[in-house]
């Protein structure tokens, strides 16, 4: 313990020079702002220490709320497997919540492999609509095309985006937009879409193909 002797000057003493004295305890005493105490990792650890249950649990819902829709998100890209994207951000949320205080070793376990379950669950469910999509715009491909050449019949022009052309369109995805991808190429266009094994292209000129 550390004391601070400050040393002021009365206005109502003698011209003789009186003083007074005060003592404050550093740290402690002064509330008013005047000086403050820098936070250690031991007093935000101890802060976190005393979090209620509810506390714990709001966090532990709402990591499991981001493994959700980050595992349906990576999941939409089209591919066999998990990338290391993928794998970071998940191991990262699991080790976040299993390094909450407020709960014993086995219960922040628990919520840790909770939370890779979800991640998993949603990531599966997001590759699921991945290849739904896939699958559509390889069956539609071509439909596309003839609605595109409709549009410029009738308009005298291709479309800005797909979006003119009114649904249904295929390849949708919920999080990640349109699989299929459409861009004005001078007085064309330009379709393509694929996954993690081909791309298929086509345009005002030719058809749709595969290629590696």
């Amino acid at each position: 313990m550390r004391w601070v002797l400050v040393l002021r000057r009365d206005p109502d003493a003698r011209s003789d020079g009186g003083t007074t004295a005060r003592a404050t305890r550093l740290g402690d005493s002064i509330s008013d702002g005047s000086h403050r105490r820098g936070l250690s990792f031991d007093d935000c650890w101890a802060a976190l220490s005393d979090w209620t249950p509810g506390r714990w649990s709001f966090c532990v819902a709402l990591a499991v709320v981001v493994a959700a829709i980050g595992g349906y998100w990576f999941g939409g890209d089209p591919r066999p497997l998990p990338g290391v994207a993928d794998l970071a951000f998940v191991f990262l949320i699991a080790l976040v919540v299993g390094a909450i205080p407020g709960r014993r070793f086995v219960a922040r376990t628990c919520a840790s492999l909770f939370v890779l379950v979800v991640f998993v669950g949603s990531w599966v469910a997001g590759t699921h609509e991945a290849s739904v999509a896939f699958n559509e715009c390889v069956a539609e491909c071509e439909a596309v095309r003839d609605r595109l050449d409709q549009y410029r019949a009738t308009s005298g022009a291709y479309p800005e985006s797909l979006a003119e052309l009114g649904p249904p369109l295929p390849g949708a995805r919920i999080l990640r937009g349109p699989l299929l991808d459409y861009s004005r190429r001078g007085a064309g266009y330009v379709l393509e879409f694929g996954d993690w094994m081909v791309t298929h292209t086509a345009s005002d000129s030719e058809p749709c193909f595969a290629r590696k």
